[in-house]
């Protein structure tokens, strides 16, 4: 869809638009020099007046620049549009050769004064005589060619705003579609995170309430396993000194227990109670023997 997005813009850009101003300005040579012609027989004897000059420059440099112009462009249109524009030329060469000779022809101040003056030159500008028609015809014919690009591009503009639309609705369905996989992410990242965290909040309350549970706490490899396993060894160690006080309980002074380590009080003070405890059972047995 870029791509042929970008076809379309360079089409625009290189042939397009160029081909329209070319023609606009061809459109406006022909319009132009018919009024400079009217004016050249019926207004301006004088030799070499603005507009005369005018009309010269557009004959000898004007037309045929536009014309090595449009050719360009024209390379790049369609077998029947360069058909067309070739008709278009073969007219306006005719036209142009046409008010050479009349200009030509009134070069100077004698031959506005000649008796065959209207006859040969004011006739020639008259509406409806062949020449204004001429004119007139290559400039519709060119301005129809003009209509024709000017569709083109509208046409353009419009696949290319289409295109848009929907490369604009695939980023957003894509947008809302991203969205949701963050939220899902996010909520599984939250259910791996605080229903651990509550499951272990859970056990540490009943343990508060001199609840040990049964079963094994469940662990996994992050900082939240990590906290289970301390847990679980924490509850591995007291259900051994429930075990030991038990047997403390039963009188096996005997039975054999240790402490996890430096800084284990609770264990300690199981120990020194079962040694304080066999002494006193041990001294109470001597007095009895006695």
């Amino acid at each position: 869809m870029l791509k042929d997005n970008e076809k379309l813009a360079v089409n625009v850009n290189e042939n397009i638009v160029p081909s329209m101003s070319a023609l606009n300005k061809f459109s406006f040579q022909i319009f132009e020099s018919k009024h400079l012609l009217t004016n050249w027989i019926l207004f301006e004897k004088e030799s070499n007046t603005p507009k005369k000059l005018r009309l010269t420059e557009i004959i000898q440099n004007g037309y045929p620049q536009i014309k090595y112009e449009i050719k360009q462009q024209a390379k790049q249109w369609n077998k029947t549009e360069q058909l067309k524009l070739n008709q278009i030329f073969n007219l306006t060469d005719s036209y142009f050769s046409q008010v050479t000779n009349i200009i030509n022809g009134l070069n100077n101040i004698e031959a506005y004064n000649a008796p065959d003056f209207k006859s040969r030159y004011v006739s020639f500008i008259k509406e409806g005589n062949p020449l204004p028609e001429l004119a007139d015809n290559i400039k519709s014919q060119i301005d129809e060619m003009y209509e024709n690009k000017n569709d083109i591009l509208l046409s353009y503009n419009i696949k290319i705003e289409k295109s848009f639309k929907i490369f604009s609705n695939r980023i957003f369905v894509s947008g809302i579609i991203l969205l949701f996989t963050v939220i899902i992410i996010a909520l599984l990242m939250a259910n791996a995170t605080i229903f651990p965290i509550k499951y272990i909040k859970t056990i540490i309350q009943k343990m508060s309430f001199g609840e040990l549970p049964s079963q094994s706490i469940k662990t996994s490899t992050d900082e939240i396993g990590e906290m289970s396993k301390a847990l679980s060894n924490l509850i591995a160690n007291l259900k051994r000194k429930v075990e030991f006080a038990k047997e403390i309980e039963r009188g096996n002074f005997r039975s054999f227990f240790e402490i996890s380590g430096e800084y284990d009080i609770l264990g300690s003070s199981l120990l020194s109670m079962r040694d304080s405890l066999s002494r006193s059972e041990e001294h109470t047995s001597e007095l009895q023997s006695h």
